[in-house]
């Protein structure tokens, strides 16, 4: 794994796919109310579905929207989702906008690993 951009890589160097499940808490990771938490942070709220969807190049704001995104999430009626949820979440929004689900989620495999906001500060701070 390259440190410096969250890419995996093979030993031939072709880009290896992340278990979508590790995206998934590492996104969940990224949301601010989830970082003042302690223990485990297992739901994925919107805000970071979207980021990830975007990282992914699935919400272009042409062929899938923001709109489309909320009108699939708030249909969960909660704050952020947990991983089975989340699951449900991706079929109801392939099925929305005709999108194949296998494509959708090879393309959120082949995101780096997110990287919050003060890692680079935390990095930073212990090299000193």
């Amino acid at each position: 794994m390259d440190i410096g951009t969250g890419y995996h890589y093979k030993n031939d160097g072709e880009q290896e796919l992340i278990p979508l499940e590790v995206l998934f808490f590492a996104y969940c990771r990224m949301d601010p109310v989830n970082r003042r938490k302690k223990g485990s942070i297992q739901q994925l709220p919107l805000s970071q579905s979207d980021q990830w969807l975007k990282d992914a190049e699935i919400l272009d704001m042409k062929r899938l929207t923001t709109t489309d995104t909320g009108t699939c999430f708030f249909k969960f009626r909660k704050r952020a989702l947990d991983w089975d949820e989340y699951q449900r979440y991706l079929q109801d929004l392939a099925k929305l906008r005709n999108l194949n689900l296998n494509e959708m989620r090879h393309k959120m495999q082949c995101c780096p690993l997110p990287q919050p906001p003060d890692a680079n500060v935390n990095e930073e701070a212990s090299n000193e």
